[in-house]
């Protein structure tokens, strides 16, 4: 039997600093229902890097113009 842990347990165990009180738990019994969860977290992960670029996006595009003018200040 296989398992997989998500959420906020998963992310504490690899280091991020986050609390949660809930274990989100899957147990997969066939070797076809592990690829399925493979590939339905992918999929997941590729929305939420999605999602986290266009949350930040207004933020770097603010920095990227703070940075311009602070090159074209130094090399006035």
């Amino acid at each position: 039997m296989r398992f997989l842990i998500m959420g906020g347990q998963a992310c504490i165990l690899y280091g991020a600093a986050e609390f949660s009180r809930n274990l989100d738990l899957l147990r997969a019994s066939q070797k076809g229902e592990i690829h399925s969860i493979e590939i339905a977290l992918q999929e997941e992960e590729q929305i939420e890097k999605e999602a986290d670029r266009l949350y930040w996006a207004p933020l770097r595009a603010e920095l990227e113009k703070w940075r311009q003018e602070r090159r074209l200040k130094k090399s006035a």
